[in-house]
């Protein structure tokens, strides 16, 4: 939600527990007859955008169709289903390397990092927006998933080029 997106809150019961709140009006992307080109226009949408940096920085190895809605409206993409969030630290890999297993081809392509659409600006509005759930990984145990985040944030950072801003405001 730090990165502007519609994504519904979750919450946990219980150390194996958790529940996602309902996603009113919105459809599962395989549920949708897409026109030709619309499907990969959300995608390179600043939507989208955000949709595969969020993927890149919490390590999420499992987006595809069924994890990923969009509002009726057509105005936002909403990712759902986030439990292979940070396999990436879970196995190792460095957050200066992008895991070949992320979809995010706006960012990394053949474990290399390219050069993307976002501003040093952007960077920075997200450090500062990312710092404050800092609070949230402490009370998990889970400071490590939290330091994996921003030092691939910074990563992406070094290849920002975007000139003005990219990044929607906080949902």
């Amino acid at each position: 939600r730090v990165l502007g997106l519609k994504a519904p809150r979750v919450y946990r019961n219980d150390e194996h527990e958790i529940n996602m709140e309902f996603v009113d009006k919105a459809r599962i992307a395989t549920d949708i007859k897409w026109k030709p080109g619309e499907l990969n226009e959300r995608i390179n949408s600043n939507d989208g955008l955000m949709m595969n940096l969020l993927d890149l920085l919490i390590s999420n190895q499992d987006r595809n169709g069924g994890n990923w809605m969009f509002t009726d409206d057509g105005k936002h993409s909403v990712p759902i289903d986030h439990g292979m969030a940070f396999t990436d630290v879970l196995h190792g890999f460095s957050p200066d390397t992008p895991s070949p297993a992320t979809s995010a081809l706006q960012f990394a392509k053949f474990g290399q990092w390219l050069d993307n659409d976002l501003s040093p600006q952007d960077i920075s509005t997200l450090r500062e927006r990312l710092k404050g759930l800092r609070g949230d990984f402490e009370k998990l145990g889970r400071e490590e998933w939290f330091d994996f985040m921003l030092k691939r944030l910074d990563a992406i950072g070094k290849r920002a080029k975007g000139k003005g801003s990219k990044v929607p405001p906080a949902v």
